[in-house]
């Protein structure tokens, strides 16, 4: 609930930030884009820095990186589709299935917490992982929480507040200057094609909606499955889902992708034995995208 509560105060505030936002970062996005190369690699490394083994965040970042960089000059269909599903879908899956996970009996609380730091986290952060390439609300929690230092609760609401923030400045990104940063803006533009601000506006009016409908659906959601999760076989559903995530492979990316899913699946096993946090597994596409931006100033 905490998560939600913070989802919902980030539709307001993007609802405040959404055409000022559009405004800046068309008139001053030519100059990041000619220092991108610089931007990436220092949040990359200052993401590295924020672990307290170094050297193995490095390590975990390099080899992601490595991988990416392999799969995407293959030329298979939907490289990312089993890029991403085996570093952080079925290798969580598969971990979860060898440690015969069970869902415990679930205690329905009310959690107080400060709202104002994990917000101005996440409004900090939430823009510079909204417009530029390779970095998601993973990242941006990771700064946020870097930024406005919270205590877990509060990482909750920055959580929360990150990933609506994140998905809603996508679409500014789209209509500022035509770049799609999330899978659900590039749905959008291959539907519509540019956004005008008209178009923009209705999308606001869609965030409001969706937001405060999906806050209340989740409230009463959460107080009913919390009640039946324990009596779900976490092994099965997981197996279910595994199968089902294979299937889907298969059908968009082919054998070779299929292989790849193997790949990243063993990549993302191997890089979660670690104690360092996943989002160093998204140099996958953080270092193809920096040596691309790099290229660009050799």
């Amino acid at each position: 609930m905490l998560t939600a509560y913070g989802g919902i105060f980030a539709v307001f505030i993007f609802l405040l930030l959404a055409f000022p936002t559009a405004f800046i970062i068309s008139k001053i996005y030519e100059v990041i884009r000619s220092v991108m190369f610089w931007i990436l690699l220092a949040t990359s490394f200052l993401l590295i820095f924020t672990e307290k083994k170094k050297l193995t965040a490095l390590f975990i970042f390099l080899i992601s990186g490595l991988l990416g960089l392999c799969v995407l000059n293959l030329g298979i269909k939907e490289p990312l589709l089993p890029l991403l599903t085996g570093l952080f879908g079925s290798s969580m899956l598969i971990i979860s299935i060898k440690n015969k996970i069970k869902i415990p009996v679930q205690e329905l609380t009310f959690s107080k917490c400060r709202m104002f730091k994990p917000l101005f986290g996440s409004v900090l952060a939430s823009p510079l992982c909204g417009f530029l390439p390779g970095l998601g609300s993973g990242q941006a929690a990771v700064l946020g929480n870097t930024i406005s230092k919270t205590d877990r609760k509060g990482f909750l609401v920055l959580i929360g507040a990150t990933n609506i923030l994140v998905m809603g400045l996508s679409f500014v990104s789209l209509y500022a200057i035509s770049k799609t940063r999330t899978g659900a803006a590039a749905a959008i533009q291959q539907i519509i094609g540019v956004l005008s601000w008209k178009i923009l506006l209705l999308i606001l009016f869609a965030v409001l909606i969706s937001g405060i409908i999906s806050f209340f659906l989740t409230k009463y959601l959460t107080r009913f499955l919390s009640q039946k999760m324990n009596k779900i076989n976490y092994t099965i559903l997981s197996v279910a889902t595994l199968s089902l995530l294979v299937i889907i492979v298969l059908i968009f990316s082919g054998f070779t992708g299929l292989l790849v899913l193997i790949a990243s699946t063993l990549t993302g096993i191997y890089c979660n034995s670690f104690a360092v946090k996943k989002t160093h597994m998204m140099g996958c596409l953080l270092i193809p995208t920096i040596i691309y931006y790099g290229m660009g100033i050799i």
